[in-house]
Formats: structure tokens, sequence, C-alpha cells
């Protein structure tokens, strides 16, 4: 029997994946079946975009990503994950490991939603209550 899991994937591996680097730098590594986007990534993504040098070419490619079958955005903020979001930042400040806004609300998604992060932000590595995979 195969063990599942789900996925969710940081800003950082979007950003990869549109620039079609993630098999370059990574080629043994072999996404899921189905990829889920926090909302605060799609966000940081868009954002990047519309500040960045080219978004005529790269809107597009954020929009056939998310348009994908296979790829399900999060269902966002919800009372519970403002609550995890408040329990991992108390515990972030009690041990002196601050990490950024986005990335306390994409890791509060991940735990409320039981979602295993595939990221390569060492931030996340703070928070031993995110489970994630580290390339």
């Amino acid at each position: 029997m195969a063990i599942s899991m789900r996925i969710a994937i940081d800003t950082n591996i979007v950003t990869a994946l549109m620039r079609g680097q993630l098999e370059a730098k990574f080629p043994l590594i072999k996404l899921p079946d189905e990829l889920y986007i926090p909302l605060t990534v799609f966000a940081e993504a868009r954002f990047g975009i519309l500040t960045g040098g080219n978004p005529d070419k790269y809107m597009p490619v954020l929009d056939g990503l998310i348009s994908r079958s296979s790829v399900h955005l999060g269902s966002g903020i919800t009372l519970e994950t403002a609550k995890v979001y408040a329990e991992l930042r108390a515990y972030l400040k009690k041990h002196g490991t601050p990490v950024s806004p986005n990335d306390l609300w994409i890791a509060a998604e991940c735990v409320e939603q039981n979602f295993v992060l595939l990221t390569l932000d060492s931030d996340f590595d703070k928070m031993p209550q995110v489970r994630r995979l580290s390339i």
C-alpha cells in the first residue's frame, strides 16, 4: 500500500517551476500527482510577477500552473489557521527565532490543513510543527 502525502509548495518552488528551473537544479525530484499552493504562496508569486521585469511572460505561466487539475489552491486563512499562526509565532518568539510573516502564514496553513511543505527555505526548519521536505 502506497503512502500518500498532501504536498504544498512554497513560493520558491512555484518560482522555480514557472522558470523551468526545478528539473534543471533537482533532476531527481519527482513531484507528486497533486500539489497544493497555499494562498499566501499564490499572493507572493503574483506580487513577484507584477513587480518583476517580465509580467507579460510569467503571469500566463502562473495562471496556467494554477489551472492544472492536479494543482489546488489552499482554502486560505480560517479561524483555525489564525490560531495556528498565533501558536507558531509565540513558539518562535519564545525561542528567539523570528521568520517573515508570510512564512508564518504559509506554515500555519500547512499545519492546519495537514500539508507537507516542499521548500528551499531553511526558515521553516525553525518550526518543528511544520512537516516539510527540504531540497
